[in-house]
């Protein structure tokens, strides 16, 4: 899945969905997903302390439950920093599984999981360990 260009920002303290999100139909209830999201920007407001993303797995936090996977920090001005999260996943399924990801303020002001000049961000699920006995 990749998204272009969409601005999608929050203020919240609790974890938004983000257009960003794929499906998956493993093939065997052993099997392991690997998660990754790479690209685009993440941006964060002078007002904001840290921004945290994850991933959800249909209403399932894959991450810390406040933290989430991966946490980008205001240390200078406004910065700006491309996302890249990694997880492995045991969805102990065969059935059809979205994987989503999710971001956060912590400190109150505005973070931007993406912005209009933030180029390309790919979320890319695959099937790894899949396997009968």
């Amino acid at each position: 899945s990749t998204i272009t260009n969409p601005t999608e920002t929050t203020t919240s303290a609790s974890f938004v969905a983000s257009s960003l999100q794929l499906n998956i139909t493993p093939s065997a209830t052993n099997s392991k997903i690997l998660i990754f999201v790479i690209g685009g920007r993440a941006y964060i407001d002078v007002n904001a302390e840290r921004m945290h993303t994850t991933v959800y797995r249909d209403s399932t936090n894959l991450g810390d439950s406040s933290r989430g996977l991966a946490s980008y920090s205001t240390n200078s001005a406004r910065p700006s920093l491309p996302h890249s999260m990694l997880v492995e996943d045991s969805p102990s399924s065969t059935s059809q599984i979205n994987y989503r990801c999710y971001y956060d303020s912590d400190g109150g002001g505005a973070v931007y999981f993406s912005t209009d000049s933030s180029g390309k961000m790919t979320m890319t699920a695959m099937e790894i360990g899949a396997w009968q006995i």
